[in-house]
């Protein structure tokens, strides 16, 4: 049985010392799909990659350092209970953004609609 989770805070650390002598991009997995794709550019992304319908995608949990192991994990475990009930979470952010960007319209579109009252631009004139 391979090991669930291969990586450690140190291990990544040794990993990004290995790889800024490499002028390429380098992938270390912790297991389940998970892993740390780190770029010449120096940059370290949180990835997983996984089937949804059918279809191959890869899931982004953020940049190292600013989103840890341990948190890459727990989103790692949230994506895979989303995907057993059968949700996209990639679509289920997309849809996410979209209501907040509604939300936020209706709200301005409300507040410009009373900074233009007829009392208001009567009064000012």
């Amino acid at each position: 049985m391979r090991a669930k989770h291969k990586l450690t805070e140190l291990s990544i650390k040794q990993a990004i010392k290995k790889a800024n002598s490499i002028a390429k991009t380098i992938k270390i997995s912790d297991g389940g799909g998970m892993y740390l794709q780190i770029q010449p550019t120096g940059s370290k992304y949180w990835r997983m990659n996984c089937r949804i319908n059918g279809k191959q995608i890869t899931l982004s949990f953020g940049l190292w350092p600013d989103v840890s192991l341990a948190e890459a994990r727990n989103r790692q475990e949230e994506s895979k209970e989303k995907i057993g009930k059968g949700i996209n979470p990639i679509e289920e952010k997309r849809e996410q953004s979209r209501l907040q960007l509604e939300e936020m319209l209706v709200k301005e579109s409300k507040e410009d609609i009373q900074k233009n009252t007829f009392k208001k631009v009567s009064l000012e004139w």
